[in-house]
């Protein structure tokens, strides 16, 4: 049985909503992810060798704190079914920033969080490179 890599994932789950396509219109990826509500800015995807890594920022705080994610996502293969299930984690990260550099922080400078991500993956068609209607 033929099957095809899944490029389409909607994000439910342990705080963690959005979607993330692999390819787009364009031609690159396309994210949008949330986590507690708050978008992901700066976001990246990565295919390696643990699945697709999508890594942004939650929030920065100058001499405060920063919170990045780390989504952990497998790589889907659709069958026969249009859509698979699938579940992957994220890692919030919190540093603690000072200006004055972090010899000036007491105790731990960086602190963990695991959620549970959930979703469906699909394999879904997109026109790279706009695909242009001519006929008016």
């Amino acid at each position: 049985m033929a099957t095809s890599e899944a490029n389409h994932y909607v994000l439910e789950g342990g705080g963690v909503t959005g979607t993330v396509d692999t390819t787009s219109f364009g031609g690159g990826p396309q994210l949008n992810v949330a986590v507690d509500g708050t978008v992901l800015q700066g976001a990246t995807l990565e295919q390696t060798a643990r699945g697709l890594e999508v890594t942004g920022v939650v929030s920065a705080i100058p001499d405060d704190r920063t919170v990045s994610a780390t989504l952990f996502l497998p790589r889907v293969n659709i069958g026969e079914e249009p859509s698979v299930a699938f579940s992957g984690i994220a890692l919030l990260t919190t540093a603690l920033q000072s200006f004055g550099g972090p010899n000036l922080l007491t105790g731990p400078v960086h602190s963990y969080a695991v959620l549970p991500v959930a979703g469906i993956a699909q394999s879904v068609d997109f026109l790279v490179g706009g695909g242009k209607d001519t006929d008016c």
